[in-house]
């Protein structure tokens, strides 16, 4: 037994029972990695959230419950969501907080509802200059 990846492909596919001596587990055994792989799945997110509400329960009950209760499964459950990979000029994103004086957050949805071409234009005028008097990467 190695990682948390290990201990969520052995509760959702193998189905073998990695628990060798009680003090390996325990030291290796993280319930929240755990709790947070089987949260990412719609079918075993329920078990999840079950056990998040009973946190002081022992490790070895936790894997169990989680071992008997999920059925195994041959489908791939990605262990992480990922950020999507959007195509957002970063100049653009510097003009809008330098200008509005906002987090970079705000700016993404400023700049996902704008657009570049308006932005562009806001940049020409500008001559390609932003708020702060530098001067843009283009």
């Amino acid at each position: 037994m190695s990682s948390p990846f290990d201990i969520g492909k052995s509760i959702l596919q193998t189905k073998e029972d990695l628990y060798d001596s009680e003090d390996l587990f325990n030291r290796e055994y993280a319930p929240f990695m755990v709790n947070r792989i089987l949260s990412n799945s719609e079918r075993t997110v329920m078990f999840a959230e079950c056990m998040d509400k009973y946190v002081v329960i022992d490790k070895k009950i936790q894997y169990d419950f989680y071992m008997k209760g999920i059925p195994k499964s041959r489908s791939f459950q990605k262990m992480w969501t990922k950020k999507e990979s959007a195509d957002i000029n970063t100049t653009h994103v510097d003009l809008i907080c330098s200008t509005m004086n906002i987090s970079q957050k705000r700016a993404m949805e400023i700049y996902n509802l704008l657009g570049p071409a308006i932005i562009d234009a806001e940049l020409d005028k500008r001559g390609g200059k932003l708020s702060n008097g530098t001067k843009t990467k283009n």
